[in-house]
């Protein structure tokens, strides 16, 4: 989300709610993150991320076969 613009990298993989809270607000009203948010949202839209990972499970059990064969 920070690479993006539409969040704030907290520097922690466990982050305390009172950490959190604040960082909300700020991305939450500031327009650039709004829009870097909004970009995110239009691109997730345009995706079908369940035929995607369907695909990748496809694509790992066919090479799985490939190397099993050998």
């Amino acid at each position: 989300m920070a690479w993006t613009g539409a969040g704030i990298n907290l520097r922690t993989g466990t982050p305390t709610p009172g950490a959190v809270r604040p960082r909300c607000a700020t991305c939450s009203t500031t327009a650039a993150s709004l829009g870097a948010a909004r970009k995110l949202e239009t691109a997730f839209r345009r995706r079908d991320g369940v035929a995607e990972i369907a695909a990748l499970v496809d694509e790992v059990i066919g090479e799985h076969r490939t190397v099993a064969q050998r």
